[in-house]
Formats: C-alpha cells, structure tokens, sequence
C-alpha cells in the first residue's frame, strides 16, 4: 500500500517545490490535478499532451522524488445543464484520458456530474428521494437520458485509451454513495457495449461518508472489485 496526496491543496507552488514536499513527507505516490474544478496549477495538460519532451519531464520529476501518480484529477460536472460548463469539463476531462498513460498512470478521477432536472434546467438538480413523483421523475430523466448514455461514451473512451475512471462519490452530484456508484458503473458499462472488467469505478473518499451517516469499511467492501460486476 502507498500513501500519497492530492496536490491540489498545493496550487501556487511549483510543481518541483511540491514534489520536494510531498517526498519529504514520507509521501510516496501523488495525485495531480489536470482540469475543472481542481484547475490546472502545475502545468498546462493540452500542451504537455502534445509534447513527448514535457512528458519525459514531468515523469523523470516524479521518479527523482520516488512517486508514482497514483491518477491525474479533473473533478467536474461534464453532464451540467449550462452547455458552456459542460462542454469545458468535458473537453479536459477527454484530455485527461489521453494524457493519463503517457504519464505512468491508468487511473482519471471525476465526479459524476449531476444534470439538470428536464432539458429546460439551467443549474444541476440534486434528487436524493423517489417521493413525490416529480423526484422521480427527474431521476428518470437524468439517469436514463443524460447520465447512462454519457458514462457509457465515456468508458469506451477510456478503455480505447487503457484507462479507468474513478468517481469520487460526493453529495451534490448524482453518484454520492456506493449505491449509486455501483448502480451507474453497472447501467453505464452494459450501454457501452464493453466486455470483461468494468473500467468504471470507485475513488474512494471517505470524508464524504462520514457526514451522511455511511460506514466507510461497509463502503470499502461494497464497492470492492471483489464484488461480483463492482467496481
């Protein structure tokens, strides 16, 4: 087992003062953050995407320091009703997965993004109750119509690409426990077509389990590969 961070927290340094940080601190692996909400601090992922220079750069960084990245990290909402938003986050959430093995790692952590309640919605509606019908309706709409068909373009993208997914279940969008992480990979990855190990799963955070009440060890096993189709 490795320990490591998200270096988001570090925005404003440099990468290599970073690095410098996190290997003193007995750290061994880190999670760089590429794109939407984390933003982009260390470094520019199209530019280095299309610079084998830039790579070997940022690989040779990590390895100076003895870390592995244990995943690149585009946290954003590729599903939002505003089409400006959606479109950005998922234009860098797209160049995550193309950049992810080119830098020594197989793993892009995103949240699942949470659409509006019909197509006429301009902000994400959160839905946590099937009662009255109208939360079941918009349920419905998002799962059905939005989220299954874009996580199932997704994983085929991803696994052209060797890559997996990793949502981070969080309340606010859609996947926010491990009910619906397994139920989205499952629904998500049979639309895909895709066979064999399921390339949609879980980053597992359990700061935001704690505050809803959700066992992170019950979590943990839930969500394990172990568990027959989850992932």
């Amino acid at each position: 087992m490795q320990l490591g961070v998200m270096s988001a927290l570090f925005a404003g340094r440099p990468l290599e003062q970073v690095c410098e940080f996190v290997a003193s601190s007995g750290l061994t692996a880190i999670e760089l953050p590429v794109g939407a909400y984390p933003g982009a601090p260390f470094f520019n992922p199209a530019k280095v995407l299309s610079s084998a220079a830039e790579q070997k750069r940022i690989k040779r960084l990590l390895s100076d320091h003895g870390l592995s990245l244990s995943g690149l990290a585009v946290h954003g909402n590729p599903v939002h009703p505003d089409s400006r938003i959606a479109k950005r986050h998922h234009a860098e959430f797209e160049t995550a997965i193309k950049l992810a093995p080119k830098l020594g790692t197989e793993i892009v952590i995103n949240f699942s993004g949470c659409p509006g309640g019909s197509r006429s919605d301009r902000t994400p509606n959160w839905v946590t109750c099937p009662w009255p019908n109208d939360f079941t309706d918009i349920l419905k709409y998002q799962w059905d119509r939005v989220l299954v068909p874009y996580w199932a373009r997704a994983a085929r993208l991803a696994s052209k690409n060797g890559v997996r997914i990793a949502w981070e279940a969080h309340p606010g969008f859609c996947v926010y426990n491990p009910d619906t992480l397994i139920r989205l990979s499952e629904r998500a990855m049979k639309a895909s077509g895709l066979r064999g190990k399921p390339v949609l799963g879980a980053n597992l955070d359990p700061s935001h389990f704690f505050w809803q009440g959700i066992d992170p060890i019950l979590a943990a096993k839930d969500t394990a590969p172990s568990s027959g189709s989850r992932s």
